[in-house]
C-alpha cells in the first residue's frame, strides 16, 4: 500500500511542463479559454523567474462591485513548496456567506511589494473599498494608506484581544480593556471610560497601552460607527479560509497544484452561495416575536440569513427601549426623540425622523440616530438598544 501512495505521489508531482511557474500560467490560460473576463498578473526576475502572481476570475470580479465596500486583506498563510504567503482577497456577501473576490502569491511582505498588488487589485476592479480590515502589519498600513486612502483602515480586533491577553495577563486588566474597545458607541463615551480605566487598574506606565491608545482610531468600535462595516471587526474570513487550505494543501503544494485548489474553494463558495439564494427565494421565515407585522415587513427586505441572525435580535430589543422625550418638531418639519436602554439612563440617544424625506439612501437618511448604527450596519431595526 506504501508503495502504491508513493507511485500516485510520484505521478502527480510528474509535470509535462519545464518549471512549475510555466504550469500555473498554462493552467491559467486554459481558465482564459473557459472565461474571457479572467485576468492574471505577475513579476518575474530577471531570469524570466516568476516572482509575484494575481488572479481573478470574471464572477470574482462581479461580487467585488456587488459586495466589495468591505475588505480583508489577509496574507499569513504559507502553503506552498516555495513558502511564499498566499494573500486572499476576502468579503461577505448579502446572505453573510463568505467571499474570495482576487487571489495572490507574493515573494516578500515589503512595502513595494504590497504596493505593487494592491495598485493591480485596483486596476483589475476599479473600484476603491469603504474599508480594509488587516492584521497588524505595519507594511501593508503604510501602503494603503498610500494607495487607498479614501479607504477605513481597521485592524483586526482578534489580533489586537491576543496581544491584550499577552501583554496585560490580569483578567480585571482585559474586561476593562475590551470594553472600552468593543462597546461604546461615540469617541467622547470612549476617551472618557478609557482615562477611567487607565486610573482605576493603573495602567498609567504601561507602554503597550500607550502604543494602543496611540491606535485606537485603527480598531476601536467608537471610531466606525459612522461606516459600513458588514457586522465585520477581525480578519476571521480568512482564518476560516486557511482551515479549508489546512486540509488539503502541504507545504510540498506545487504552484499549478495552489491556483487549482485556489479555483476549488472558489467553486464550493459559489454553490454555497447558490443554496442560500434557492432557500431564500423559496421558503419563508416564521415570526417569533409579538411585533409580527415589523417582522413580516422586515423579512420581505432582508435576506433569511441576515434577518434571523440580526434584525431578530434587534427587534427583540424593543422591550429594553425607553422613551426619554417624546416627538419635538422643528422648523424642518423633523421630529426629535430621545432615547435610552433601560438601566443604562447615562447612555441617551437622539433620534431623527424626517418624515417628510421620499428617499433613504446612506446619504439621506430619513432617520438618523446619534448611536451610528444606522451607518455601521445599513440597517437598524430599534435604535440605540445596543
Amino acid at each position: 500500500m506504501k508503495d502504491l501512495y508513493n507511485k500516485l505521489d510520484q505521478q502527480r508531482r510528474t509535470s509535462p511542463f519545464e518549471s512549475d511557474s510555466e504550469g500555473a500560467l498554462s493552467y491559467m490560460r486554459a481558465l482564459v479559454a473557459k472565461d474571457p473576463h479572467f485576468i492574471c498578473r505577475f513579476t518575474a526576475y530577471l531570469e524570466d523567474r516568476l516572482m509575484d502572481s494575481f488572479w481573478q476570475d470574471g464572477h470574482s470580479f462581479v461580487d467585488y462591485q456587488c459586495y466589495g465596500d468591505v475588505l480583508i486583506f489577509d496574507n499569513t498563510y504559507k502553503t506552498n513548496v516555495y513558502n511564499r504567503p498566499l494573500v486572499l482577497f476576502v468579503g461577505t456577501n448579502n446572505y453573510r456567506g463568505s467571499i474570495i473576490f482576487d487571489a495572490a502569491l507574493i515573494s516578500n511582505k515589503t512595502e513595494e511589494t504590497y504596493t505593487w498588488l494592491l495598485h493591480t487589485f485596483l486596476d483589475s476592479n476599479g473600484k476603491m473599498p469603504k474599508a480594509v480590515l488587516t492584521d497588524s502589519d505595519e507594511a501593508m498600513r503604510k501602503v494603503i494608506e498610500t494607495v487607498m486612502p479614501e479607504a477605513r483602515h481597521r485592524l483586526c480586533i482578534w489580533h489586537i484581544g491576543k496581544n491584550a491577553f499577552t501583554h496585560l495577563k490580569s483578567e480585571e486588566k482585559l474586561k476593562a480593556f475590551n470594553r472600552c474597545v468593543r462597546k461604546y458607541e461615540t469617541v467622547e463615551q470612549f476617551e472618557r471610560l478609557w482615562q477611567e480605566m487607565i486610573d482605576e487598574v493603573d495602567l498609567h506606565d504601561d507602554i503597550w497601552m500607550g502604543i494602543m491608545y496611540e491606535k485606537r482610531d485603527k480598531f476601536c468600535q467608537a471610531f466606525f460607527g459612522d461606516i459600513f462595516m458588514a457586522e465585520m471587526r477581525s480578519t476571521q474570513r480568512c482564518e476560516g479560509m486557511n482551515k479549508e487550505f489546512k486540509w488539503v494543501i502541504g507545504k510540498g503544494t506545487s504552484l499549478v497544484e495552489l491556483v487549482a485548489l485556489v479555483y476549488r474553494l472558489l467553486m464550493k463558495l459559489r454553490h454555497n452561495h447558490e443554496r442560500d439564494e434557492f432557500i431564500n427565494m423559496n421558503s419563508f421565515p416564521c415570526a417569533i416575536t409579538h411585533l409580527v407585522d415589523l417582522e413580516i415587513q422586515a423579512s420581505s427586505i432582508f435576506t433569511h440569513d441576515v434577518f434571523r441572525w440580526w434584525i431578530v435580535r434587534e427587534i427583540k430589543k424593543e422591550s429594553f427601549i425607553t422613551l426619554k422625550q417624546g416627538a419635538k418638531c422643528h422648523v424642518d418639519d423633523s421630529c426629535v426623540y430621545k432615547v435610552s436602554v433601560y438601566n443604562r439612563p447615562e447612555f441617551d440617544n437622539t433620534v431623527v425622523y424626517h418624515h417628510e424625506k421620499e428617499t433613504d439612501s446612506a446619504e439621506n437618511l430619513i432617520m438618523v440616530c446619534s448611536c451610528r448604527m444606522f451607518q455601521y450596519r445599513e440597517y437598524h431595526v430599534v435604535t440605540c438598544s445596543r
